[in-house]
């Protein structure tokens, strides 16, 4: 009795170290929330790897992990304006990459400020603003920088 005991209470350990190891890798570090009116389709380059297309509902946030060690390059469009889109390029840094995308505000691409004018430390989606990044590593970019 004592041997299956001993075996379940291991089995039950490794199984909370597995999940929370799991889930700890699993951290997106690039988030973006959408305050405009209509869906974005956002397009995401690092170096020369290009990311399928996100399609981001108004109001609601999109979640990737992105590498630190690279530029991302942004292209963002609002839904029913073609050939209108928004580049952005985002310096790698070792920071969480928490925007928000607002096209009646310039810039239109901004580090998330959270909720409660930023008192509460968190983005609107529970995300911690400790380690986000600072708006100077957020540029304008261009056509010719997101085909490079």
């Amino acid at each position: 009795m004592k041997n299956i005991k001993h075996m379940l209470a291991t089995v039950l350990a490794i199984t909370l170290v597995v999940g929370f190891c799991s889930s700890v890798q699993a951290v997106e570090n690039f988030e973006l929330l959408n305050k405009s009116t209509k869906p974005i389709k956002v397009i995401m380059k690092f170096g020369w790897d290009e990311q399928p297309v996100i399609v981001i509902p108004a109001g609601l946030a999109g979640r990737r992990n992105v590498p630190n060690d690279k530029p991302i390059f942004l292209m963002i469009q609002e839904e029913g304006k073609a050939g209108q889109a928004i580049f952005k390029r985002i310096e790698p840094r070792n920071e969480t990459k928490y925007l928000t995308f607002e096209p009646t505000k310039r810039p239109t691409v901004y580090p998330q400020t959270g909720t409660y004018m930023g008192l509460s430390g968190t983005t609107s989606t529970g995300l911690s603003l400790k380690n986000n990044i600072n708006k100077s590593y957020i540029t304008e970019g261009s056509m010719a920088q997101f085909r490079q």
